[in-house]
């Protein structure tokens, strides 16, 4: 009976390449300001749902293809999605059951730490890091997170009966 409350692969599968699909999308300069960091946000909400299926592992690779996919420093993504989908996955047993505004209020320094850390790799490869493009993503983020988790939760497995 467990095994029919796992869930299969295919919602991880759609929810990251849609968020690779949106990350890549051309947006002007100041609506670009507002994107959300959709590939940070995919990874929290299923290291936070579902540990079991989407680990570090998946959360590193992940990162890796981001960097391809951007052009970026091979590893910075990676290095960052690991480094903060760490703290995440040591939260997620509190974390997931409080209600969707409090989980974005909880993940907000986490984005942030995010942020900081593709802002530093850039500052020490001596990229051009505009702060306001790295920064301003986290509070839209943030408050795009009730909103993802809405909208994600018919990939959710259902709540055990206890």
């Amino acid at each position: 009976m467990n095994e029919d409350r796992r869930p299969s692969a295919l919602p991880i599968l759609i929810s990251v390449l849609l968020a690779l699909v949106l990350s890549k999308v051309m947006l002007p300069d100041p609506l670009a300001l507002l994107r959300p960091a959709m590939v940070p946000m995919i990874v929290f909400y299923w290291l936070l749902m579902v540990p079991d299926k989407f680990g570090l592992t998946m959360a590193a690779l992940l990162g890796l293809v981001v960097d391809v996919l951007t052009g970026t420093l091979l590893g910075a993504h990676a290095f960052a999605l690991t480094v903060s989908g760490y703290l995440v996955a040591r939260m997620a047993l509190i974390v997931r059951f409080w209600p969707a505004w409090q989980q974005s209020l909880a993940l907000l320094p986490i984005w942030g730490l995010y942020a900081f850390l593709m802002f530093w790799i850039d500052g020490v490869t001596h990229r051009n890091a505009d702060a306001l493009l790295r920064f301003a993503p986290v509070l839209t983020t943030a408050v795009a997170w009730p909103v993802l988790c809405s909208v994600m939760s018919w990939a959710r497995p259902p709540a055990e009966d206890t």
